[in-house]
């Protein structure tokens, strides 16, 4: 009887998952598919045809300026997930081990999602009052001394490209290292303590070490949704080009198959990252 039930419930689960999975793939790995065949077509004039080849392909790794704008991308994706771990770590750690009260912490937590309910290209064009020529920045500057005249640098730049990213993304760092870190069992600060481990070694050995998986899962939060940013190199990067810019005019100008090659190269690299800090981190601990 109930080897009889086991089935039924093993296959109940089944049906339970199947409209998930039916989304999956309709949504995301037929979509997939559709762009690695493009990819391989053969762009003739303005048009393309089913002449499966690998030119694209050869085309991007041969080309400086699609392949050159992708690495600057990558290494601009890199400075904000540096900089948005070297901010969230310090807010994570005081909203976890200062903040003793889950009421504080929600209240906090509430008061950093505020700016997340405006439009994303409200919040990027909201910094152009702070950055402009005659923003507060540069008055704040000049009136200091520090400048003898307003400054073009903070707006229109990399330099404001990548701190509107980093305001952007920061949150993403911040929510994984604060639920991780969360889950540390208070006793092993007593014991630490009570072994005579210095400050910096607790921190080291239960802190940081136990949070990697919360580490991990911001990393690939920050750096992916930097790499595919771009609307914010567009409205505040000034002459920055983003790859995500790249795809987006090569499919303005019907030019799919290369646009398709572009994105298989982005979703390999995404991939690659995405499985290289799950090992390296142990992500599978945030979910336990």
């Amino acid at each position: 009887m109930g080897e009889a039930v086991a089935p039924q419930r093993s296959l109940y689960s089944y049906l339970l998952l199947a409209p998930l999975l039916g989304v999956i793939i309709v949504f995301l790995l037929l979509p997939l598919i559709m762009v690695g065949i493009v990819s391989l077509y053969k762009q003739i004039g303005a048009v393309y045809v089913p002449e499966l080849n690998l030119n694209n392909y050869v085309r991007f790794f041969t080309d400086p300026n699609i392949y050159g704008i992708l690495l600057s991308t990558l290494a601009n994706s890199a400075i904000v997930t540096v900089m948005a771990f070297i901010l969230a770590y310090p807010v994570a750690y005081f909203l976890t081990m200062k903040i003793r009260t889950f009421r504080a912490k929600t209240i906090l937590l509430i008061a950093m999602l505020i700016p997340f309910w405006i439009d994303f290209t409200t919040r990027a064009l909201s910094w152009i009052p702070w950055l402009g020529i005659q923003g507060i920045l540069n008055q704040v500057l000049t009136g200091l001394g520090i400048l003898r005249e307003p400054s073009p640098i903070f707006l229109f730049s990399p330099f404001a490209m990548l701190l509107v990213m980093i305001q952007g993304y920061t949150l993403f760092m911040i929510a994984p290292i604060f639920i991780v870190m969360s889950k540390i069992d208070p006793t092993l600060y007593e014991a630490a303590r009570a072994l005579g481990a210095s400050p910096l070694k607790t921190f080291y050995h239960i802190n940081l070490k136990l949070t990697m998986p919360g580490i991990g899962v911001g990393i690939v939060f920050v750096f992916l949704s930097s790499v595919a940013d771009f609307a914010t190199p567009r409205l505040i990067g000034g002459l920055v080009t983003s790859i995500g810019q790249v795809i987006r005019d090569q499919v303005v100008f019907l030019n799919l198959p290369l646009a398709s090659a572009i994105s298989v190269i982005l979703t390999l690299i995404a991939l690659a990252i995405v499985i290289t800090v799950f090992k390296l981190m142990n992500i599978r601990q945030v979910f336990e």
